[in-house]
């Protein structure tokens, strides 16, 4: 991704510019609409391996995929969900089919897609600041693979080619970029006075830190990334969902509700979500409150993403914008305002929301 920062200009609508943020928690979508709007949507990374029968009320299937042979289940419903935190996530068929059911809950399908995929920031460059071009290539050659089959569905992927991007560099984009193409005045100011701006990007299984400083040597200005002080942390909002879980079941069994404190089939992602969310829940015929449990899991993981940037930046006050970004920039952000008390929040779209940016100035010239 070259540094250099482009003013856009007119949309172009076809092929269709869209870009995913593909998590483990959530892949998290950014496309234009037909009018050059930026649209965003979340779907959960919730996949099973072959069929649950799940299907509407009027009986048509519903996330049901094929790939060579093997069908896969895509929904927040699943019972019993493929575990993807691991190292071979950016490369898996059942990353690559969890962007296509993303597309067709987007209603994507059937129309010329160019995409673009992320990867963690320390996936995607090296230590010494090189780039990791072999993950880098296997990851675009997983998601231009194709051959997912949706089923039930007449309209089908066309994905014609896809780019692949650092986080937390890309949410940098979100914050240069307004959405109408014009520069921010951040951005500016960062040129003017060669400053440095932190990227904290909070995700599902990892938390990246991206220190930049704009060098104003040329007439655009180039920005440059100090990698002694940016890296990844596998520390994240699945931590937090897991120990929120653990509190959970310890909770209800406390209230006479048998059979919680063992391991059994996992809470559904999306009540869970909610839990995580408003610290309230309905279960086992009665509605509960676990704003305690939901403190205490998620105080945990903060004191650990504070320990990581303390550790990684030292002192924060150095930096002119401090800017958080990712599922847990919201999650975290009651619990990491006492560390960064000067950033700047934004949401869980900013990675895809600044590829597609990106995406669009380049297309634009």
């Amino acid at each position: 991704m070259s540094a250099t920062v482009k003013k856009m200009k007119s949309v172009s609508t076809m092929p269709r510019l869209v870009a995913n943020d593909n998590g483990y928690a959530d892949h998290k979508l950014a496309w234009l609409d037909s009018d050059g709007r930026i649209m965003t949507a979340k779907i959960p990374a919730c996949i099973q391996a072959g069929g649950q029968g799940l299907a509407s009320a009027d009986g048509k299937r519903i996330g049901a995929y094929e790939v060579d042979g093997v069908e896969y289940t895509c929904s927040a419903g699943v019972t019993t969900p493929m575990r993807l935190r691991n190292s071979d996530y950016p490369t898996s068929i059942a990353n690559r089919v969890l962007f296509n059911h993303a597309l067709a809950r987007t209603g994507l399908l059937g129309m010329p897609i160019k995409a673009a995929v992320t990867l963690p920031f320390r996936d995607y460059f090296r230590e010494d600041g090189s780039i990791n071009e072999g993950l880098k290539d296997a990851c675009r050659t997983n998601f231009e693979a194709g051959g997912v089959n949706v089923l039930g569905c007449e309209a089908q992927p066309l994905v014609q080619s896809v780019g692949v991007y650092a986080e937390a560099l890309s949410a940098w984009f979100d914050w240069a970029f307004e959405d109408d193409g014009s520069l921010s005045v951040g951005y500016q100011e960062m040129c003017d006075s060669n400053g440095q701006v932190l990227v904290v990007d909070i995700g599902g299984s990892t938390s990246d830190l991206a220190s930049l400083q704009m060098v104003n040597e040329t007439y655009e200005g180039e920005m440059v990334i100090n990698h002694s002080k940016s890296g990844t942390e596998k520390v994240g909002v699945l931590d937090a969902k897991a120990k929120l879980e653990e509190l959970i079941r310890e909770a209800m069994e406390k209230e006479g509700v048998t059979g919680m404190a063992g391991h059994g089939e996992s809470f559904p992602a999306h009540w869970l979500d909610r839990v995580l969310s408003t610290g309230k829940g309905a279960l086992a015929g009665r509605q509960w409150d676990f704003t305690s449990e939901r403190d205490s899991a998620c105080r945990a993981v903060a004191e650990r993403i504070n320990s990581f940037i303390k550790t990684v930046v030292g002192n924060p006050a150095m930096y002119m914008a401090i800017i958080v970004v990712g599922g847990g920039a919201i999650v975290f952000q009651d619990y990491l305002k006492s560390t960064l008390p000067n950033a700047v929040f934004k949401d869980e779209f900013a990675n895809a929301r600044g590829v597609l940016k990106f995406m669009r100035s380049q297309e634009q010239g």
